[in-house]
């Protein structure tokens, strides 16, 4: 996507009225808009006629390495025109020489050029050159084309002669060039009383059988009302117009002429859109811009890194006795689901959660419905609370009870999302093998890491290193710099009044108050603490995951699973967590994680034994 943006110049004036009784042309004045620099000529009419046409008869056969220049002399002023070349080079436009003759010829050499190969024709020339080592090359006039001829799709060969010797080494490259095609009136002037002659710069060919290009103007009719100022040439942009300054004509006798001026624009490429999003990615790849017309543009790809709910495998086996029976067994199998999810506005991760105390506010809300933020479609209810209780668990868990008990009477309604009120389910299966295991949430949080390093928002710097952060001491971010992982090596406390941005990751204890406001995915794994108090009315906007998955934050003993989550709300007040998919899933795709390979078995989804 290209977003116009002014380029602080003035790029034309336009004269919606053009005054009377001019009787030369009145100075053009630029006043305010910031800048300066800025002039520019006016154009007065005159008594007589404009060009109102060109014609072009006859291109001719003259080849031309640039773009020729048209002019219109005559009685009147003002007529301008431009010329287009073909679009594809067809004729020779210059010889590159190099070498000598041989020395028994004596003296400079003139070698007459014929041409072969290219697909064209015609083509007629000679080159001066020295002899004994002697060369003439680079001087200009010692290369003669008299025909450029016509119709080369590539390169000709070149071939000398009368350059002839064991000890010649003459070496003539030609270079193509362009006939031209049309030429376009631009502006039509004032006061003419005749049609005016139509020059075309000269092109490359000097024999009589090249023929140079022949035009025609034609005048309009005559301008019932001269003396009116009827455009103005810009003749410097100037610089540092912040908007467009106002336009005064002074002088020329004349009275009324009014104009505006318009700032130019440069095209600036602030956005991609992907056609094909391609599969099978597993890092970022690079992204190439390349145009012409623009330079300096870059871009960055991030592929999607959410979960990878794997594939689903469709197992036959056939079986036959020696007396002919036979049978067919299938089986559906599925590998498990890996990566990273977003599975709630709050999500406990571990068995058996740790609650304190959770709000008595009729203010206070978790809400699962998706706040979509960035404006994209909602994506389907998420529960206000996941709980983690492994099915196969034995002794069983009941970590959605727990959490569903610590829940204030009366206080059910403030925890929506899917399904009933409290919204608190069971998100076992939707975690996946990377999420509930200790070792798979530490490979995500190791890249998460890695990825703030980078970008100087790990705390401490050093690697390795731990401590006590504060918001004051840590780079918040602004809505305009969301796209970012913060990583807090240890405890982390919020608070004040004040609001941060991105995918925040704490391994220690996050201690949140006051009216702070976090716009993004928060993680707390490690010693899985969260401590959030205060009325106010501090958010999280995002999403919000807890998990205990080693000893303490200094040594990192992991545990053989995730541990027992810790989770203390007190106060209440507006404070609150509404899931946004824009501030959470969206983030993931800002950390270089590959999964862990599973260590499970395929689940079996469907098993049949068919007649064969």
């Amino acid at each position: 996507m290209l977003t116009p943006i002014s380029n602080e110049q003035v790029a034309y004036v336009t004269v919606p009225t053009g005054g009377t009784a001019y009787t030369s042309a009145p100075a053009v004045e630029f006043l305010g808009g910031g800048g300066t620099g800025a002039a520019a000529t006016a154009l007065v009419s005159a008594y007589g006629s404009p060009v109102e046409s060109l014609m072009l008869p006859t291109p001719g056969t003259k080849c031309y390495a640039a773009t020729p220049t048209v002019a219109i002399p005559g009685d009147g002023t003002g007529a301008t025109a431009y010329a287009t070349l073909e679009a594809t080079p067809t004729c020779v436009a210059s010889l590159t020489v190099s070498g000598s003759c041989d020395h028994n010829l004596g003296g400079n050499s003139t070698v007459n050029i014929a041409l072969s190969g290219g697909g064209g024709s015609g083509f007629s020339g000679t080159v001066v050159v020295g002899s004994n080592g002697k060369t003439m090359n680079p001087n200009p006039q010692n290369v003669a084309i008299l025909d450029p001829g016509t119709g080369y799709t590539s390169n000709p060969t070149a071939v000398s002669g009368n350059c002839a010797g064991t000890h010649a080494s003459v070496t003539i490259t030609p270079n193509l060039g362009y006939h031209l095609y049309s030429i376009t009136l631009k502006t039509g002037g004032t006061g003419y009383t005749t049609p005016p002659a139509v020059t075309i710069s000269a092109g490359i060919g000097t024999s009589v059988t090249v023929t140079p290009p022949a035009a025609t103007a034609s005048l309009g009719v005559i301008d019932p009302n001269p003396g009116r100022v009827i455009a103005v040439n810009m003749t410097a942009s100037g610089s540092g117009y912040t908007s467009a300054p106002a336009v005064n004509f002074v002088g020329g006798s004349g009275t009324g002429a009014s104009g505006f001026a318009t700032l130019g624009v440069t095209r600036n490429l602030t956005g991609l859109t992907p056609i094909n999003r391609g599969a099978g990615y597993v890092s970022d790849p690079t992204v190439t811009i390349t145009d012409a017309t623009g330079t300096g543009a870059t871009a960055k790809a991030r592929i999607g890194r959410g979960p990878d709910y794997g594939k689903v495998y469709l197992l036959t086996t056939l079986a036959q006795t020696r007396s002919g029976a036979r049978s067919l067994t299938q089986m559906e199998v599925a590998s498990p689901v890996l990566g990273f999810n977003v599975t709630g506005a709050l999500t406990l991760d571990g068995p058996n959660p740790i609650i304190d105390t959770l709000p008595n506010s009729s203010n206070f809300v978790i809400n699962g419905n998706d706040n979509h933020s960035c404006g994209e479609p909602a994506v389907p209810p998420h529960p206000a609370v996941g709980g983690y209780d492994d099915p196969n668990a034995d002794p069983p868990t009941h970590s959605v009870d727990t959490i569903i008990s610590a829940i204030p009477g009366g206080r059910t309604d403030n925890y929506m999302g899917s399904g009933a009120n409290p919204s608190v389910v069971n998100v076992y299966e939707g975690l996946g093998e990377t999420m509930r295991s200790p070792d798979g949430l530490k490979s995500f949080i190791n890249s998460a890491e890695g990825q703030a390093s980078t970008y100087g928002l790990r705390y401490p710097p050093a690697a390795a290193s731990y401590g006590d952060f504060t918001d004051a001491i840590i780079n918040l971010g602004s809505p305009t710099d969301l796209e970012r992982v913060v990583y807090v090596s240890g405890n982390l406390t919020l608070s004040g009044n004040t609001d941060g941005y991105g995918l925040l990751v704490v391994t220690g204890t996050l201690r949140m108050t006051g009216n702070m406001h976090w716009h993004g995915l928060v993680l707390v794994i490690g010693d899985g603490i969260a401590d959030i108090g205060g009325g106010g009315s501090g958010q999280i906007i995002g999403s919000v995951l807890v998990a205990k998955i080693w000893d303490n934050y200094i040594d990192h003993n992991p545990l053989p699973s995730v541990g027992a989550p810790s989770v203390s709300w007190n106060g209440g007040g507006n404070n609150g967590i509404l899931y946004d998919h824009c501030l959470a899933d969206n983030l993931l795709s800002l950390v270089p994680f590959t999964p862990p390979p599973s260590t499970k078995p395929l689940k079996v989804l469907s098993f049949r034994i068919l007649p064969y």
